[in-house]
């Protein structure tokens, strides 16, 4: 299957071009922040390890990833992000909002599958929301991975503007619908590996990653996937989902602070 996508996207590097361009994009929310308005512009680094907020999602990029991969990584993702918000709610209609993000990454050279979610079924013994999500990414990330995954959720937690960001994105009211990856390199490629949740409760807290996880009385839908990019198609269409998203970058991805030893 991830074969063929790539396979497919290749043949047709045109057809590609055209549906980039064809994408519609949700209008940016602009969260109530005072730098978002202004000129803003960030220096990505290759030679340590990076957190970002994008939109909904928290991504954390390992040492030694090149710049180009990691503005691969947050472009492709925030248009898939952003297309998915045009065509369905986020928090209404998450299985469909999904399958419509895969179906972009698919189509730009990501090979990536459907995300497919099961309902978390105790974590008891689990203090925080955030203590149940780093829970979670033991099943795709080793604890070099997991504990750069805290820092990012403590640097989350306050940064205002990336906050704001991110909470503007990720819930609304009982609903939530957010995800959290590790980007690296492993033989040459860029490697996506994404956590995806969709909270259903009674009320969301806006600083509910860091509420007793049994405060919330809440369901909480997971799933994981991996994904890993095309380059050599991606070089192709690299400039046209750059300029899809320029215009609406600085509303949507923030760095973090991260105090890591990594």
């Amino acid at each position: 299957m991830e074969g063929e996508n790539l396979n497919k996207i290749t043949s047709k590097k045109i057809d590609a071009k055209e549906y980039i361009n064809k994408l519609k994009l949700v209008a940016p929310i602009i969260p109530n922040m005072g730098s978002v308005l202004r000129s803003y512009s960030f220096i990505l680094n290759s030679g340590k390890s990076e957190g970002f907020v994008v939109g909904d999602s928290l991504y954390f990029f390992e040492k030694g990833m090149p710049k180009q991969m990691k503005w691969d990584v947050l472009d492709s993702v925030l248009l898939a992000q952003l297309h998915a918000n045009h065509e369905y709610s986020r928090f209404n209609q998450p299985i469909d909002w999904y399958k419509c993000y895969v179906e972009v990454l698919n189509n730009i050279g990501w090979a990536i599958q459907d995300f497919n979610f099961d309902e978390l079924k105790s974590s008891d013994d689990l203090d925080t929301t955030k203590d149940v999500i780093l829970n979670v990414l033991k099943a795709i990330c080793t604890p070099d991975e997991i504990s750069f995954a805290s820092s990012v959720l403590d640097a989350l937690k306050t940064d205002n503007d990336a906050f704001a960001i991110w909470n503007q994105n990720s819930n609304s009211n009982n609903k939530g619908n957010f995800k959290l990856g590790t980007a690296f390199v492993e033989d040459k490629v860029p490697v996506l590996k994404m956590s995806a949740f969709y909270l259903t409760a009674t009320q969301i807290d806006s600083r509910f990653l860091w509420s007793k996880w049994s405060d919330i009385h809440g369901n909480l839908f997971i799933s994981t996937q991996a994904a890993n990019l095309n380059e050599d198609t991606f070089a192709h269409i690299r400039a046209d989902v750059k300029e899809k998203v320029v215009d609406v970058k600085n509303a949507y991805i923030r760095p973090l602070n991260i105090k890591s030893k990594t």
